[in-house]
């Protein structure tokens, strides 16, 4: 019973355990040897001599698949052991991928945020801009109700009080100083 290592005693009990419900273990080495983190070329080993030692008995199915089963020889058992976490390099390997695409995630959310700070960058620049042009249209636009409209009315009464004296003075028809005023008459409407 002593001449079993820890390692070959873990494979026994891996194999009991996957077996205990009656279920075939088709389990190949890199299987046993990633379950038990060995390596495979060790855990071939060590199988062999298993069945070598007659620990463990080698068969096959119809599909000549690989069926390894405990003959039922007595060997140091280890009740320490927690099987049912033997299954943890899967865990660790789903583990390891979601990781993966976590990360790149992480970097494309990365990338799309530099962007999108770039294009917030850019909105800020436009909004100044615009609030620039805002300013100087504001400022055109009061220049302008404060110089050119007052200039303007004070033409438009300059205007009206020389059809006025061309009315009485000279007794000209409205249709007559129409014709004579039409270059310089711009509608009063448009601008006030």
């Amino acid at each position: 019973m002593t001449d079993l290592t820890i390692t070959q005693r873990h494979i026994l009990e891996f194999i009991r355990f996957k077996t205990n419900k009656g279920f075939p273990f088709y389990g190949s080495n890199e299987y046993v040897a990633n379950a038990l983190e060995i390596k495979e070329s060790s855990a071939k080993v060590l199988i062999n001599k298993l069945i070598k030692d007659n620990y463990l008995i080698k068969s096959s199915d119809i599909k000549h698949k690989r069926i390894l089963s405990l003959s039922g020889k007595e060997y140091p058992r280890m009740p320490w052991v927690n099987m049912s976490d033997v299954n943890k390099w899967e865990i660790q390997k789903k583990r390891d991928e979601y990781l993966k695409e976590y990360e790149t995630a992480d970097k494309w959310g990365y990338k799309l945020q530099a962007e999108n700070d770039i294009l917030q960058k850019r909105c800020g620049d436009l909004q100044r801009n615009y609030d620039e042009l805002k300013k100087v249209y504001d400022g055109l636009s009061k220049q302008l109700q404060e110089t050119f409209v007052p200039q303007y009315q004070a033409m438009a009464q300059r205007v009206k009080g020389l059809e006025k004296l061309l009315k009485e003075q000279y007794g000209l028809t409205d249709k007559q100083i129409s014709v004579m005023l039409k270059p310089v008459s711009i509608p009063i409407g448009e601008y006030c």
